[in-house]
């Protein structure tokens, strides 16, 4: 979500100050509006190219981060990032005056960092937004939740819920206080929780959260904004993990209407809603849909990042599970092993981890190669042991393919029955009503 600065007056150059300002408004009321077009139109004239580097430097840097909003959100994510830096460059050099502008162009750019996975150059980002915004106003200001807002997201991408939750926290708290409360940025805190709760197996919580954010987004942005659509897509994961496939897929049939109708249908924003929708079609056995939804999925990417980046190795894993459900043995090892060991470089641990070494091992399974198969699964429990807890009842289905695993290895009966017997422990009602 962008973040707008605030309309100033500035001294004239080729457009009037008061037509400056009329221009940018109108850019920024046509960008909430989702038409990019006019948008651009109204910056181009408010910031024609040959003149900028004579304007005043206050407008030089309000020119750049609105040309980078756009940028952005037509994915030119070069662009976005050269004209947000340069804007940044301009708020430096005005000084204290200006810090809260420079602290909203650090929002804008550390959650484009942050989308790219750049999660390093984005904890610096916000780290250093939240650094100033603490220097210029009190706990109780709607810049300083949105810094905290976004600071917290990314600490959940970064599978740091510890430090993730008290954060998002304390910006909903903050966002709901302010008159009229700030319903964008709380559906972005909502849905960023949701998030870590999927992650940490809490998902009737996490359920609640995501839903949560989808009607703040309804009512403050719209159903035709692709904010919106994020937000349906997150919700229809939680609905995924929580086993209603249907309801799934009219979140993300929904989103990808909006997308399509918005940026085409060869936009990186599809990929969520077709990574998403590959489950959903898997596990209601329409695997030739699931199958081409995966392969849009990957094609798209590959038209948009680099081989091996971070988005393209999560999707082939993707591809891969369902491969596997398809008993698609050769497909898989095409691409599973290359992409587990790729996955192995971007997550040290973690639910996500755990999930793609369980595919792994299920593939050594079909392969028979059962002591490969035995270790990976070992290794696919400690991850979600450290994640999830010992007797979460994710951790059950696990369990018993390793117990066949360990039957077709030729292990001893009293180890298969102790494996099985945990499985069903924490595989019964009693344990799954506790997973809120």
């Amino acid at each position: 979500m962008r973040v707008f600065l605030s309309i100033f007056i500035l001294s004239a150059g080729t457009v009037t100050a008061a037509d400056f300002d009329s221009l940018i408004g109108q850019g920024r009321a046509a960008f909430l509006a989702w038409d990019l077009d006019a948008a651009q139109a109204a910056y181009a004239q408010a910031c024609p190219a040959e003149p900028m580097a004579l304007f005043p430097l206050q407008k030089i840097a309000v020119c750049e981060h609105e040309l980078g909003a756009i940028a952005e959100a037509r994915e030119n994510d070069d662009e976005a990032s050269s004209r947000y830096l340069r804007a940044l460059a301009a708020w430096e050099k005005l000084g204290h005056p200006y810090l809260a502008h420079n602290v909203v162009t650090m929002i804008n750019l550390g959650a484009l960092y942050r989308r790219q996975y750049r999660f390093a150059d984005a904890e610096a980002m916000l780290s250093r937004a939240l650094e100033l915004v603490r220097t210029l106003t009190g706990p109780d200001s709607s810049l300083y939740a949105m810094v905290l807002s976004r600071t917290g997201s990314l600490y959940g991408d970064l599978d740091q819920p510890d430090r993730a939750r008290p954060m998002l926290e304390e910006a909903i708290a903050g966002l709901r206080a302010l008159t009229p409360p700030n319903a964008p940025e709380l559906a972005l805190a909502f849905s960023s929780l949701g998030l870590i709760e999927i992650g940490s197996g809490h998902y009737k919580s996490a359920e609640s959260d995501l839903r949560q954010a989808l009607t703040l987004a309804d009512e403050s942005l719209g159903e035709g904004s692709p904010e919106t659509a994020a937000y349906a897509t997150n919700l229809a994961l939680g609905l995924l993990v929580e086993g209603q496939y249907d309801r799934a897929g009219m979140l993300l049939r929904r989103a990808r209407f909006v997308i399509e109708s918005r940026f085409g249908s060869n936009s990186v924003r599809l990929v969520n809603v077709f990574a998403e929708l590959t489950s959903v079609e898997m596990r209601l056995g329409r695997f030739r849909i699931a199958e081409d939804y995966g392969e849009k999925a990957v094609s798209i990417l590959n038209s948009h990042v680099p081989p091996g980046s971070r988005e393209i190795v999560f999707t082939q894993i993707n591809l891969a599970a369902l491969y596997l459900r398809e008993h698609k043995t050769a497909q898989a090892e095409k691409i599973l092993p290359a992409a587990i060991d790729a996955e192995r470089r971007f997550l040290k641990d973690g639910r996500i981890l755990g999930d793609g070494i369980r595919d792994l091992a299920a593939l050594r399974a079909q392969q028979h190669a059962w002591n490969e198969a035995e270790s990976l699964y070992r290794e696919a429990i400690g991850c979600y042991e450290r994640k999830l807890g010992a007797g979460h009842p994710d951790l059950a289905p696990v369990l018993r393919e390793y117990a066949a695993v360990l039957k077709h290895r030729g292990a001893s009966k009293s180890e298969i029955r102790n494996i099985e017997a945990r499985a069903r422990a924490i595989g019964n009602p009693a344990a799954r009503s506790q997973v809120s």
